[in-house]
């Protein structure tokens, strides 16, 4: 059988392929936590001991660009699944331990019949243009220059966050949101929308908490130091420029 064997849900085993690559498949699934993936592959964790001779744990973001799309995509499918399944143990309402459920996706409490499902957290990602320029942001202790993000909070559509987090952020007022594309981010388990807006009115300046740095840039001289190349905000800038 086909499997995925991680380490932890962000760190799997894999070995060298034969085009120079990575090979995160193995022959056989064994471990704890097994989840079957959507194209019937196995993931499960390996933590204790090295599941084959040449084997090594890598972190995912370490795979991109060294597996196929639809592996990277399988990937951050299991890393997802497995996260939720060692973080849902017991229920939240009688502190049972939890079973699997035997139909569905899903883990039963066998005490009040709490059923959990896995969880995704929506968060928004938004590119902020002023004619030819676009803001971008360096988080506090960050390492490149990014677009403004954060999660959508309880009682907001995602309009209302994006308008929300670029006014927390950088302090200025957008417009003309229009949504672009999405992209699931299992690190650990998001959701992201991504949007472009319009610059509206206001001075941008960072919050000095969360963002050490705004800066406008123009589309012929963006920073060397961008998000990379697998992420929803390299490709929103990419689509941009």
């Amino acid at each position: 059988m086909k499997a995925l064997l991680f380490t932890n849900p962000s760190t799997l085993w894999s070995r060298p392929a034969d085009d120079g690559g990575e090979n995160p498949y193995f022959e056989i699934a064994r471990g704890t936590a097994r989840e079957t993936l959507r194209d019937g592959t196995c993931a499960c964790l390996v933590e204790q001991g090295i599941p084959f001779p040449d084997a090594r744990p890598l972190p995912l973001r370490a795979l991109h660009g060294k597996v196929s799309a639809a592996t990277w995509n399988r990937l951050g499918e299991a890393s997802e699944l497995l996260y939720w399944r060692t973080e849902t143990r017991f229920c939240v309402r009688c502190a049972t331990a939890l079973e699997r459920d035997a139909k569905e996706r899903a883990m039963r409490c066998p005490s009040c019949g709490g059923l959990f499902y896995p969880r995704l957290n929506p968060a928004v990602i938004t590119l902020v243009t002023r004619g030819e320029d676009v803001l971008l942001e360096w988080k506090t202790h960050g390492s490149c220059w990014g677009l403004i993000a954060g999660f959508v909070e309880a009682g907001e559509s995602l309009e209302e966050a994006v308008v929300r987090e670029i006014r927390e952020e950088t302090g200025i007022e957008v417009k003309n949101l229009v949504y672009r594309r999405s992209q699931p981010w299992p690190y650990p388990n998001s959701l992201m929308a991504g949007f472009r807006a319009e610059y509206a009115s206001g001075e941008a300046k960072p919050d000095g908490v969360e963002i050490e740095k705004v800066q406008w840039f123009n589309r012929k001289n963006l920073p060397a130091e961008l998000p990379r190349p697998w992420s929803i905000a390299y490709r929103l800038l990419e689509e941009w420029r």
